[in-house]
């Protein structure tokens, strides 16, 4: 899982970044940019689309693009997912990232139907 080794590189931010890099680096082999699919709330633009049960994820911009597979690969394999999932390999990002990642997280749960976080109401861990 991508999230088990971000956890273990968080220590060297340098590594950390590098592997995030690496993740977004990739160019997917679909096209999402449309406005529809726009998620706002992101420092850079991101972009999701839900076609049965595969969640397509895009951004212009490597790291997010990392981020946002971090994501939606722990939204795969569980059955919930919160910002509070995160909280060991958020501390390098900067509070806009962080902002970013709520949205994302945000529109996850909209597409497994699942409430919305408000994270000022989210319980810390």
């Amino acid at each position: 899982m991508l999230l088990e080794s971000l956890q273990e590189l968080v220590h060297d931010r340098e590594i950390f970044y590098e592997e995030l890099l690496e993740i977004g680096s990739t160019e997917p082999a679909y096209n999402i940019r449309e406005q529809k699919y726009f998620i706002p709330g992101c420092q850079s633009s991101v972009w999701m689309k839900q076609e049965a049960d595969n969640i397509l994820v895009d951004s212009d911009a490597y790291l997010v693009r990392g981020i946002a597979r971090v994501l939606v690969d722990y939204a795969n394999s569980n059955d919930e997912i919160s910002m509070s999932d995160f909280h060991s390999i958020t501390k390098p990002l900067t509070v806009q990232r962080q902002r970013g990642m709520q949205a994302i997280i945000n529109k996850l749960r909209e597409f497994k139907g699942y409430k919305l976080v408000i994270p000022s109401q989210q319980k810390s861990s």
